[in-house]
């Protein structure tokens, strides 16, 4: 968990140009809630120790919930626990070790690598970090074997260019079973004439456009969201994409027709989604 003894010791990691403070304990948060094996990191920093101490709670966790599975006496707090487990989960054979993969080529001269490795030794979590200094590019190439798939990716790194190479290179070696790639500062600052004079608002850039119009596409196996802080204008987006199995996809029959063919309920039609408008 992120106690006050994690925050303190990887304070020293924060700038407040990088604009990370709010995303790192949302990186930590997802990959509590998704449960990834295989984490690659691009641009290490802040985030880095919350990454790996996420990996390092969710093994805890599933320690605790195989030994709950296992036990023959529960107390009844622990059977409600045991009632909500994918038993699937935790059978079969040995999952992969869950590791983070965290790639910097230190052009920027913010951290080194040192530095990362204290925190995270402090923090104890070093043994759940590689860390690599090389062009993401070549450190895409170098990933092999078991780290594939990957099933939760974060890049902050770079600009627009890098940002379209690098997932170019990555997105086929993403795990096509709700595999995660999050891409900061998405949203850009854009002033415009109007009436009265210049205006500004934060558009999404154009490698988001581009990707919501695809996702709107037929067949799109895949889905993105952007989460925008509405007080910054730098540093102030998460755009997240994630592939989709069958199974998470959409389905040809219409919603009142599935809630009584699979739950035997007679459900209301939904409206439609129109833009908010002030109640009379």
């Amino acid at each position: 968990m992120l106690d006050e003894s994690f925050l303190a010791a990887t304070a020293e990691l924060y700038y407040p140009g990088m604009g990370t403070e709010n995303v790192a304990p949302l990186l930590y948060s997802l990959v509590r809630m998704l449960k990834p094996r295989s984490c690659l990191e691009v641009g290490l920093g802040y985030t880095t120790p919350f990454l790996a101490r996420a990996l390092c709670d969710n093994d805890r966790e599933g320690a605790c919930d195989r030994a709950l599975l296992a036990a023959e006496t529960l107390t009844p707090a622990q059977r409600e626990r045991v009632a909500t487990l994918a038993r699937g989960h935790f059978e079969g054979a040995a999952p992969r070790p869950t590791r983070l993969c965290t790639v910097d080529n230190f052009a920027l001269g913010d951290f080194s690598d040192h530095q990362v490795l204290r925190v995270l030794t402090a923090t104890g979590t070093a043994h759940k970090v590689e860390l690599v200094r090389a062009d993401f590019a070549a450190a895409l190439e170098g990933i092999a074997g078991d780290w594939l798939p990957l099933d939760l990716v974060w890049f902050d790194c770079g600009g627009l260019p890098d940002a379209i190479r690098f997932l170019n290179a990555c997105w086929p070696r993403v795990a096509q079973q709700h595999g995660t790639v999050l891409l900061h500062y998405t949203h850009f600052r854009y002033v415009h004439r109007a009436p009265g004079g210049e205006r500004e608002t934060m558009l999404i850039d154009p490698l988001v456009s581009e990707l919501k119009k695809r996702q709107a596409l037929p067949g799109a196996r895949f889905e993105v969201m952007s989460l925008l802080e509405p007080n910054k204008v730098h540093q102030s987006s998460v755009t997240m994409l994630r592939k989709l199995p069958p199974a998470s996809c959409a389905r040809r029959a219409g919603l009142q027709d599935e809630a009584r063919d699979l739950f035997g309920l007679e459900v209301p039609p939904l409206a439609p989604l129109a833009p908010f408008a002030p109640f009379a």
